[in-house]
This record gives C-alpha cells, structure tokens and sequence, in this order.
C-alpha cells in the first residue's frame, strides 16, 4: 500500500491533468477534487499534489479561456435576457462566480469576463454580503416549511430551502436563531439526537417513511402483505364512496329541485331563508308523499 504513495505511482497522465486543470478553474473544494481523482483514477493524490497544480495553474495565467479554448467562434448567438437568467439561475443555486463562468462557458458556450459578470449580477440586484432578506420573509418561510416535510431537518438543511425554493437572501446564522424562537422544542430533540413524532400527513403516524418501507434497515420484520387491485377496487367502491354534495338524497334533491321550478323559487342566500325553504320543502314532499 506504501507503494502507491511513491510520486510515480501518483502522477497523472496528460489528459487527467488536463481535467483536473479544468476543475482547478472553477475553485472547488480540494478535498472533493481530492476523492473524485482517487475513485476515477484509481491513484493516491495528495493534497499537496493538488495545491501543486493549482499554483502552477495560477501563476502561467491559466484560466478558463485557455483551457477551454477560443470559442469566442463557435458560441451560439443568445439572447443576452437569456444569459442573464442563466446567471441568476446559477447563482440562486449557490454557486460561486467562478463556478457561473465555468458552467456558462462548458455547458452554454457563453464566453464573459469576470467584471462583465459582476456587472449583470448587480444590476439583477444579486448579491449576498451586505443583502438580507426581510426577516418577516424569512420567519415566513420558515413557518412555511414547518407546516410540511420539513419539519423534522435541520438549520442547513432550511437555509438551503429558504436560498432555493424561497430565493431569500439569508445568512445560516440568522436560520439558525430564528429555528430557536419558532421551534425550541424540536430543535432541543435534535440537539439530543431524538427521535420525535411529526404532525405531518404525508408521514404514517408521525415517524419516518424509511422505517415502514425499508423496515429490515432496523431489524424489524416486513408486514406488508400483497393485495389483489381488483378486491381492492372493490373495497373502494363499496366503503369510500363520497357522499352527497348537498347532504341529502338524491331523490329529495331532484323533488326539491322540481318544486322549486315549479313554485319559482330562487336559492335562498341568508340562513334563515335557507331554513324556511327547506321546512317547506319537507312539507310538500310529505305531502305528495
């Protein structure tokens, strides 16, 4: 196993460095790049290998033009409302500059300074240091998550809804605390690594889904039995069916609905109108009867 350590065992071939110069550019996570390397590759890098380059890179003048070439050619002729909703998009996913001009240019052949994209985002209104969202919008869509499926995740997990499906602008800091104030009860379960029953319909009985469809993950045993969908249409139509929309028969609708023809009757508006007309309308049909 030392073996793999030794520096030749751990360099790359010219076209896995070339992919990996093209990941330096977007400034990711070295650990990440670190593990994607190793199970693509098989070998052992470094860290420091890593660093390595990533200076090498940076003091050639290596950027993303370089590396991907000149396509200043070959890019497709788009709109620029569209590559500003491009942008706006990328960066409410949370990604970084660096990481917009590389998917821009990879994915969209979309060639931009990185002044250029300063610029758009600030005339989008999208920045994050010195920009939060009100708080009220913020307790709001907290509250609002609570109310469904995520009521049982934690403040990352929330301030990642609340960038993402809320588009607000929000520290986790500020999640984090305002979780305390408007759930302490549950955040002090989660503290304690508890499990707690959730008042949420699309769980059964409050507790994780996993544990009813994967119960061998807890060393329960599966008690779920295979149903025959003919029976089970069957059982639908004989013990669920809706009643009717108006609360009654549909026999005295249909008289009631004659007599008031007949008598020319409007639909009442006020309660006691409603009351009168129906104590008139027995009356009849008892007579009739």
């Amino acid at each position: 196993e030392a073996f793999q350590f030794l520096s030749k065992q751990r360099r790359l071939d010219q076209q896995e460095l070339e992919e990996v110069k093209t990941i330096l550019s977007t400034r990711p996570n070295k650990k990440i790049l670190q593990d994607h390397i190793r199970q693509k590759t098989g070998k052992l890098v470094t860290l420091r290998d890593i660093a390595n380059q990533d200076v090498k890179i940076k003091s050639t003048g290596t950027n993303l033009e370089e590396i991907f070439g000149d396509i200043s050619g070959t890019a497709l002729e788009i709109n620029n409302g569209f590559r500003d909703d491009l942008i706006e998009q990328y960066f409410k996913l949370g990604f970084s500059r660096y990481e917009i001009l590389a998917c821009l240019l990879v994915s969209h052949g979309i060639k931009i300074s990185l002044s250029q994209l300063k610029r758009i985002l600030t005339r989008r209104g999208l920045w994050r240091r010195g920009r939060q969202s009100p708080l009220e919008d913020v307790i709001s869509g907290i509250e609002h998550e609570l109310k469904g499926n995520g009521i049982g995740i934690g403040y990352r997990s929330m301030w990642q809804r609340l960038r993402e499906d809320h588009e607000l602008v929000v520290s986790r800091e500020t999640v984090r605390c305002a979780l305390k104030v408007i759930d302490p009860r549950r955040v002090k379960a989660r503290q304690k690594h508890r499990l707690e029953r959730i008042e949420n319909q699309e769980v059964p009985a409050g507790r994780p889904e996993v544990l009813f469809v994967l119960p061998e993950m807890e060393d329960h045993r599966d008690l779920k039995v295979n149903v025959n969908l003919d029976e089970l249409d069957m059982a639908v139509e004989l013990c669920c069916s809706e009643g009717p929309e108006l609360d009654c028969s549909v026999e005295f609708l249909q008289l009631a609905q004659i007599i008031m023809t007949e008598q020319i009757i409007d639909m009442p508006v006020p309660p006691e109108d409603a009351r009168n007309l129906y104590l008139f309308l027995v009356n009849v049909i008892e007579n009739i009867l």
